[in-house]
């Protein structure tokens, strides 16, 4: 008798019933696997319900002698999280796919993003303010992918187009009417990835950009809304640390209060908002035209009203008369052409400061030496590019 066996006369009666109840647990374990997984009958093993599925491998055999599940585990989301506390008091905890109908918005297919994923971190916007987005029809995407390579203010012009069209914006301000031109224009390229998150259909791949890393290699990076970094305000002015623009703001009037030994040379700076500068470019362009013989290359109009828009704390203020003029616009030129020099240096610094917090970056592990570098978004294929893949092959998609 093989000694793998046990012999049945020398069983006890105790040994039995626990071979017994084994060999009931089993059966009722196939019998289970059956239901859910569906049987074959093997005719030679006496009509034995069998397993459609394979064997499991050493990972899922490992894994079930753990207790845990055969099938791999999903990969966490990488969404960016926050706790959002609503009118009434209760915190929930949200992320930028979380539908706006859950906070009072009635319009459908609009998701609502809270201010702490926003790169401006809503730092800058009235407390109580609301941004939410959908995803853009065939339209709307034939308006953006017309823009011509290379063409920033065109550029910039559709995606304005593209914000004003799919994006909702309340301010929450009392008696005034707010929308997409109280953005921060440095929130306007978020939003945009957003929309195309939405937009494309599911499998595209990530939009990306070639940048070069110190080392020498090349990175393909790749760009989405959750790897847009935030502002920085914590670069040092100068050679003193503690000195940043991140000290002087003002979070209840959201701008720079800049305070200098010279009190003359105080300034309040705003970070531009769409609206600021859609309404500035078009006052300048204006005025260009009215001048003869123009010399693009040369124009003293553009030095005349450069980062006037750092000077402004609400579009609203920009209003036209009859004639197309601007009160603020003339006196803030008044005021600056009345400036001593050091002010116009501190002013210009400043301003080239928060110009360069405001460029919207990824960050990104160079594959080559393991650095993490910083790269300027680019759209090296055009700005079409985003939605529109100019270097994707479409010849399958043709009959």
């Amino acid at each position: 008798m093989n000694d793998n066996f046990e012999n049945e006369e020398m069983i006890s009666p105790e040994r039995r019933e626990e071979i017994a109840r084994q060999n009931l647990s089993k059966i009722e374990e196939v019998n289970s696997q059956s239901q859910q997984r569906g049987s074959i009958y093997d005719k030679d093993q006496g009509n034995i319900p069998m397993p459609k599925t394979k064997p499991p491998n050493e990972f899922q055999a490992h894994n079930m002698a753990k207790g845990n599940s055969a099938e791999p585990q999903p990969k966490p989301s990488k969404k960016r999280k926050i706790k959002f506390t609503e009118k009434d008091g209760n915190e929930i905890e949200v992320d930028d796919k979380t539908p706006i109908g859950n906070f009072g918005i009635t319009n459908p297919g609009y998701y609502f993003v809270p201010n702490k994923l926003l790169p401006s971190n809503g730092d800058f916007y009235p407390n109580g303010y609301t941004v939410a987005y959908r995803s853009a029809n065939a339209k709307e995407i034939k308006h953006y992918g017309t823009t011509e390579q290379g063409d920033y203010p065109e550029f910039s012009a559709a995606l304005n187009y593209m914000i004003h069209h799919c994006c909702e914006v309340n301010m929450n301000l009392r008696g005034t009417t707010t929308s997409y031109l109280d953005l921060l224009e440095f929130d306007r390229i978020y939003l945009l990835f957003c929309i195309r998150e939405l937009s494309m259909p599911e499998g595209t791949p990530p939009f990306t950009m070639e940048h070069d890393c110190p080392c020498g290699y090349v990175n393909e990076v790749p760009i989405t809304k959750d790897n847009i970094n935030k502002m920085d305000w914590s670069t040092p002015i100068g050679d003193d640390p503690e000195k940043t623009l991140l000290r002087y703001f003002n979070p209840e009037k959201r701008c720079f209060d800049i305070r200098t030994k010279d009190p003359n040379n105080n300034m309040t700076l705003y970070v531009p908002t769409i609206g600021t500068v859609q309404k500035l470019l078009r006052y300048v362009k204006r005025e260009v035209m009215k001048k003869k013989n123009i010399n693009l290359d040369n124009v003293e109009v553009f030095k005349e009203y450069s980062k006037l828009e750092y000077l402004v704390s609400d579009h609203k203020l920009l209003q036209e008369d009859i004639k197309g003029n601007v009160s603020l616009i003339k006196k803030l030129v008044s005021d600056i052409n009345n400036w001593s020099v050091s002010k116009m240096k501190l002013f210009v610094s400043l301003t080239d400061q928060i110009f360069e917090a405001c460029v919207p970056t990824v960050s990104y592990t160079c594959k080559s030496c393991g650095e993490v570098n910083s790269a300027g978004v680019a759209f090296q294929e055009g700005y079409k590019s985003v939605f529109i893949n100019v270097s994707t092959d479409i010849s399958d998609e043709l009959s």
